[in-house]
């Protein structure tokens, strides 16, 4: 057990640099398309000239922002996801129900992944390049496709082992059940964030003014006063 969690972890590490590098390509990505689009709408109402290529690039572009990005969204836990069975669940339940949409993702992503790496070797075996001048190659862009897929992959085998071994573990006497939680601590919970053991229980109300805590000063307090 010990190899396996050193083998996820070593696996992590190096999967959070390669997400690292994957997120600021996506955000380079992302400020390349915002200006080519702003200088396109000053050329084409000011200038009265639009550029040719814009089309060419802000789809290239596109293509990096939603796939090398993919991966890092994932790690976050930031993509569309529907909590609210999720939150209600035990742990291992919970973690369970991630294995298989996991596994159902793992699936999607190979076939992606397969069909994207066709297209990529046609597009460099043919040369394919883009519609409009330069006619830049068209492959450079088509591979982020495939290299987006194999990090989401990637992210989703170090998910699947993180959930087997919640699977897998033996609860101390200490554990607190989702059952005693609320749902954005069993939210929390289930993600492996830590949860104080008596964040779930009712507060106890404020004592009215003057009231003492202890049953012996207020019994001192009533023979001084006279009052019970």
């Amino acid at each position: 057990m010990s190899a396996l969690k050193g083998s996820i972890h070593a696996l992590s590490r190096v999967l959070e640099a390669l997400e690292l590098v994957g997120i600021w390509v996506s955000g380079v990505a992302l400020a390349v398309v915002t200006l080519v689009i702003t200088y396109q709408v000053f050329a084409r109402y000011v200038l009265r000239s639009p550029i040719s290529w814009f089309y060419d690039i802000s789809e290239w572009t596109m293509a990096g922002i939603v796939f090398l990005g993919a991966a890092y969204t994932l790690r976050m836990r930031r993509h569309v996801r529907v909590e609210f069975l999720e939150e209600h669940l035990p742990r291992k339940l919970a973690a369970g129900l991630r294995i298989v949409t996991s596994l159902l993702a793992l699936v999607y992503f190979l076939v992606m992944i397969w069909f994207g790496w066709q297209t990529t070797s046609q597009a460099y075996q043919r040369n394919f390049t883009s519609s409009n001048p330069p006619f830049l190659p068209s492959f450079p862009a088509l591979l982020v496709l495939p290299l987006g897929g194999l990090l989401v992959c990637l992210r989703l085998i170090v998910n699947i082992l993180n959930d087997l071994e919640v699977l897998v573990e033996h609860e101390s006497p200490g554990t607190v059940h989702l059952s005693a939680l609320g749902g954005s601590q069993a939210s929390r919970a289930n993600e492996g964030e830590p949860v104080e053991a008596g964040s779930g229980a009712a507060e106890t109300p404020p004592l009215p003014l003057g009231t003492s805590c202890c049953p012996a000063d207020a019994d001192s307090a009533s023979k001084h006063t006279g009052r019970p």
